[in-house]
């Protein structure tokens, strides 16, 4: 009974140890419980192994222990989803200001659409994804296409199909009472000036980095996290707050002007400014989505920001680089005042409350990290376009690629949700070359027309365009 008693005992008061110093920002609730588990132990061994109240105070600690262990492994990670909102636009209507999307229920991008996205999130067609497509194959693909010139940066003649200027249609529910008909933004034109003061697509930034590490093309993503007040952000404690929440491999970095945080391949910099950033971006996002006023609020009296650019050698996975940021935004919290961050290509604000959860999922195995940094709208067409959908994904934009928009019928809605949904992810994996001018057929036997050109709607962009050929 004694070696029973002293291996149980050791291996309950290591799980108990060990789950104290890995509680991060997702899981303090769990402390409570170890420190329980430390009292029985304690009990135990002052009670020794040969009373009753020691053998009860041992079970019950390792039961806890137990427990606890198979409750953390059946959680449910959040999936992030975006639901879209169809609008129609009125007439007279500003064009910058319409191009907003609302969905019904809440912020779409944080924890709170988790029940949602588990119904839809993951289309059907998950295997014929892995099987028809590998980022290997898709690389290499893309490389041809670019070098023959079937791929083009950009369509200034072409314009999107079947659109015209959509004319005012009434409001409406569809079944799941989560997407809402209300007014979109103004279809664009390629040299149109509106949005022109919206931030630039990332670039190379080659120069931004010392020489031995120019070796390989980097790219950038960049994200803000707001202040309620003047702070400091030491790269010492940035780097202790990152590696609580699970980072170990951060590692601060000199730097010639900003400081940086090396974690892998990814070098993170953060410049901080204890001023407001610019309130027009932040003034159009909050038209985004169904934000509280309290939240709005303190978005626009923000008093700090700092921004967060990552630079990541090409070909590196872009989930990686997009859970490095959830890292960082998370490890933020725990010693400056966040208000909320900031995904500015994707015009998305995630409230601080929901960044816990978006850390527990980027610490999880989930495969739908896009949509964590990324949404799709939705818009019902009017007028000459009466009875057409038109879906557009927003935030690919930050990586490089194009975004994706989808025309089809009404009738055939399910399936333009669920092709931006395969062709969204597809490029985020595996980058983009679906050639100009060709036809992309569907595991679902439908078949959608292919070119690059100019998004309909605010902010423009270039987007890959899918149009159900019928």
């Amino acid at each position: 009974m004694l070696i029973v008693f002293v291996i149980l005992g050791t291996v309950t008061l290591a799980a108990s140890i060990v789950g104290l110093i890995g509680v991060g920002p997702g899981g303090r609730s769990a402390a409570p419980l170890h420190v329980i588990c430390l009292a029985l132990l304690g009990a135990a061994a002052w009670s020794s192994h040969e009373t009753t109240t020691g053998r009860v105070c041992l079970f019950a600690a390792a039961g806890i222990e137990a427990i606890r262990w198979l409750a953390s492994k059946k959680r449910v990670k959040p999936v992030v989803d975006s639901v879209p909102g169809y609008r129609t636009i009125g007439a007279g209507e500003d064009p910058v200001r319409a191009a907003r999307s609302s969905p019904a229920a809440s912020p779409s991008h944080g924890p709170s659409a988790a029940k949602t996205a588990a119904a839809r999130s993951q289309p059907d067609d998950a295997a014929y994804l892995a099987e028809a497509w590998s980022p290997e194959a898709g690389e290499i693909a893309a490389a041809r296409a670019k070098a023959t010139g079937t791929i083009r940066s950009t369509v200034e003649e072409a314009q999107p199909d079947a659109i015209t200027e959509p004319a005012p249609a009434e409001r409406w529910e569809d079944e799941g009472g989560d997407v809402r008909m209300t007014k979109p933004p103004a279809q664009r034109r390629p040299g149109d000036d509106v949005g022109a003061d919206l931030p630039t697509p990332p670039t190379n930034t080659v120069n931004a980095l010392p020489p031995s590490e120019q070796e390989l093309p980097r790219l950038t993503l960049r994200t803000q996290v707001l202040f309620s007040r003047d702070c400091s952000v030491a790269p010492g404690v940035f780097v202790a707050s990152l590696r609580r929440t699970g980072r170990r491999d951060a590692a601060a970095v000199e730097g010639d002007t900003l400081p940086r945080i090396r974690i892998g391949d990814v070098v993170l910099e953060f410049d901080l400014q204890n001023a407001p950033r610019d309130p027009a971006a932040i003034e159009e996002t909050l038209t985004y989505f169904e934000h509280s006023a309290e939240f709005a609020d303190a978005i626009r009296v923000h008093a700090a920001h700092v921004t967060l650019t990552s630079h990541y050698p090409a070909g590196s996975p872009r989930d990686f680089v997009v859970r490095v940021h959830h890292h960082a935004h998370a490890a933020l919290t725990e010693f400056t005042p966040v208000v909320c961050t900031f995904w500015p290509d994707a015009r998305m604000l995630t409230p601080v409350d929901q960044l816990a959860g978006l850390l527990e999922y980027a610490r999880s195995a989930g495969q739908a990290m896009w949509r964590t940094c990324a949404h799709i709208r939705g818009f019902a067409l009017s007028g000459d376009n009466e009875g057409m959908l038109l879906f557009d994904s927003v935030g690919l934009l930050a990586f490089g690629l194009p975004d994706v928009q989808v025309i089809a019928p009404a009738s055939h809605e399910a399936a333009a949700r669920k092709a931006i949904d395969l062709i969204a992810e597809r490029i985020f994996i595996s980058g983009c070359d679906l050639p100009h001018g060709t036809e992309y057929s569907a595991s679902d036997g439908l078949v959608w027309r292919v070119n690059y050109t100019r998004s309909a709607f605010v902010p423009d962009r270039e987007v890959v365009q899918l149009a159900l050929k019928t």
